[in-house]
């Protein structure tokens, strides 16, 4: 009885702690309750420890080390019939397989758990699923029906009152706006969203709004004032040890030093990024090797650039990346120019 006891207490340190952005902590303390949870064989626990430990090991880039917390805690939880636990395993397997550009099998996770959050009545479950079926179909390119499932997520996280989920919302309605480039609009939601992450120290959504807002104004080109978003994108990032941030803000670095033509510092970010990226972050890998060949088109080797150009495309195409018609009509531009010089769009 006295170890369950303390399993618990270890339970709300941990989550406490990964709210609080101190991931080491947070993994230490999971860790020791699991230890004590399996020593009492209560299953409950243990799949609340496994849920707990996907989610951080997943957010900290260990996508392998994720998939096993999480398919033995589903299994578990199927067993036990813990709804709960049941859905929060399909939803972060959901968001593994959409990095993985595995967009069908991120589908499928990600149905069955909006599908038994809506029957067990868990809002705050469901809010958190519309997110991730959001982000799925965005990364795919489907803009719309993102929108729809983003804007029913984003009503329930206000009526809720769930800020961190407000800001997962704005952050995803932005980039929705954006992709269309609905810029203006896209900037309203990311400024929202950073205003309230600031409001409730969120370190992670302060660093992924930062990226996006210094997106958006690198778009509208004042490029000094992105550049300073992106530095604090960039440093909370990797004070969190958030791999998957620290590569989009590099990615956003790359593409903002290509817009200045400062190329050795474009190829640098781009290098980087693949260095951060977790090893079957398929999506972040390719993005960064598209970028590499957009730096050395820029610098003249149009045939070499052409090369590793063309693998990147055909990835991004194989996974339905919603980056792909904007690579595959980069490729082909410069390929048309490949007798002269090429200068970047």
């Amino acid at each position: 009885q006295n170890h369950r006891g303390i399993a618990e207490v270890l339970l709300y340190l941990g989550q406490t702690a990964q709210k609080q952005g101190d991931f080491v902590q947070a993994e230490a303390t999971f860790q020791e309750g699991l230890a004590l949870a399996r020593q009492c064989r209560e299953a409950g626990l243990i799949s609340d420890f496994l849920s707990d430990l996907g989610a951080l090991t997943w957010r900290r880039g260990d996508y392998v080390k994720a998939e096993e917390y999480l398919k033995e805690g589903l299994r578990l939880a199927r067993q036990i019939e813990d709804r709960t636990n049941i859905c929060i395993a399909l939803r972060i397997l959901g968001s593994i397989a959409s990095r993985q550009g595995d967009y069908g099998r991120s589908e499928v996770f990600l149905q069955e758990a909006l599908n038994l959050a809506q029957q067990i009545g868990d809002r705050e479950q469901t809010c958190a699923v519309l997110t991730n079926l959001g982000v799925t179909l965005g990364e795919q390119g489907h803009h719309s029906q993102a929108e729809e499932y983003l804007k029913d997520g984003l009503e329930l996280a206000r009526q809720l009152g769930k800020r961190d989920l407000i800001c997962a919302l704005l952050v995803n309605l932005g980039e929705a706006e954006f992709a269309q480039e609905n810029y203006t609009q896209a900037k309203a939601f990311f400024q929202d969203g950073l205003e309230l992450a600031r409001q409730i120290g969120h370190r992670e959504w302060i660093s992924v709004l930062s990226v996006n807002l210094g997106l958006a104004i690198r778009k509208q080109g004042d490029y000094g004032a992105a550049e300073l978003h992106l530095q604090e994108a960039l440093r909370l990032a990797q004070q969190l040890s958030i791999p998957q941030i620290t590569a989009n803000a590099l990615y956003e670095y790359g593409n903002l030093y290509l817009d200045r033509q400062q190329l050795e510092a474009a190829e640098s970010a781009f290098h980087e990024m693949l260095a951060v990226t977790p090893e079957n972050g398929q999506d972040l890998i390719t993005l960064a090797r598209y970028g590499i060949a957009r730096t050395i088109a820029a610098k003249g080797d149009v045939s070499k650039a052409q090369r590793l150009g063309e693998t990147s495309v055909v990835m991004l195409e194989a996974m339905g990346h919603r980056s792909s018609k904007e690579a595959r009509d980069w490729l082909n531009y410069i390929t048309s120019r490949a007798g002269g010089g090429y200068e970047e769009q």
